[in-house]
Parts: C-alpha cells; sequence; structure tokens
C-alpha cells in the first residue's frame, strides 16, 4: 500500500516538474531576427504612426503638408529582464528619427530628429513632432504615388566600460504615402 501511494506521489510530482519546466519555456517570441538573445532578453522598440487625414487630400506641386508624427517607445523584457529593469529604470536613450528615401520630385524633412527617452518599467514613452513634405514645381500632378521612408532607430544601452550590453537596440523603416494633386 505504502510503495503505490510512494508511486502516485513520484508520478504527480514528476508531471507538476514537467508542466513547470514546459510552461516557462513557452514564451512568445517575436521574429529571431528583429530580437536578439541574451539573459535577460531586454530590447528597445519603437513604432512611428502618422494620422491618415493629414495626407487625406492630394499634396499639389509646389505645396508643402505637415504631417503629426507619433513616436511610440518602450523596453520590452525576458521572464528574468524585470529585475535587471527596474535596475535601470529613469535611464535615458537616445531615438534618431531621419528620412532615408523619398522620390527625386520630393523633399521631406522632420522638425526634431533626435529625442531623449527615459527607460520605464512596463510603461511606454509616446513623442510627437511634425514631417513636412514639399513637392517640387515639376512634381508629378496626376494622382501619382509620392513616399516618404522614415527611418528610425536606438542604439544599444551599453553597461559599464561599454562592454556589456544592457538593453539591445532597434531599427524600422516606415514608408509614408501620399497622392500628387492635379
Amino acid at each position: 500500500m505504502k510503495i503505490r501511494g510512494l508511486r502516485k506521489l513520484c508520478i504527480a510530482f514528476s508531471i507538476i516538474v514537467i508542466l513547470l519546466l514546459s510552461s516557462s519555456l513557452v514564451v512568445a517570441q517575436p521574429k529571431k531576427e528583429i530580437l536578439k538573445k541574451s539573459l535577460f532578453n531586454l530590447q528597445f522598440v519603437l513604432t512611428i504612426s502618422w494620422s491618415g487625414s493629414d495626407l487625406q487630400q492630394p499634396i499639389l506641386p509646389g505645396e508643402t503638408r505637415a504631417v503629426n508624427l507619433s513616436i511610440i517607445s518602450c523596453v520590452t523584457r525576458g521572464a528574468y529582464g524585470k529585475i535587471l529593469l527596474r535596475f535601470l529604470e529613469g535611464g535615458t536613450f537616445i531615438m534618431h528619427l531621419g528620412i532615408e528615401d523619398t522620390p527625386e520630385w520630393c523633399t521631406a524633412w522632420t522638425l526634431q530628429e533626435n529625442f531623449t527617452g527615459v527607460i520605464k518599467s512596463d510603461d511606454v514613452t509616446l513623442h510627437n513632432t511634425l514631417m513636412y513634405v514639399h513637392l517640387s514645381d515639376d512634381a508629378p500632378g496626376n494622382y501619382s504615388l509620392g513616399w516618404v521612408k522614415i527611418c528610425s532607430s536606438i542604439n544599444d544601452k551599453k553597461g559599464p566600460f561599454n562592454i556589456i550590453t544592457l538593453i539591445h537596440g532597434f531599427k524600422q523603416t516606415a514608408t509614408l504615402a501620399f497622392n500628387t494633386g492635379p
């Protein structure tokens, strides 16, 4: 009788250990090309968005149009990253925003290219800026498609003596599309 009870206890203990180990290994992971692996899995992430109403009307040749950009950043973490993230909380990082590509008849620029963010645990940081899109006088005026490629990045946050990467950087390219007018 005692052996049967001990056997059931061992089987139950084994099942619990297997379930605990398998559940701790099953973590939602984004694409491997985006996030780098480390012990704490801390990574900056940022998103650029804009209002579609700013570009709803076609842009006429010779016109300059202002577009509101919103830049949202946060730090993602792995299972053990919360401890290190609490330690790094309040530190700063620099976000870079730049224009990567436009058609030859279009010029684009932003009011601000560098933003200072603050590392926050389980919170996002929001920055707003204006981007201006200017079409030259020789721009096509027949409802052609134009674009502005926006590149944004955050560099790695290094530890003491710049040896160890504490938070991995992030780079993203977004394409803002618009139509030219008659």
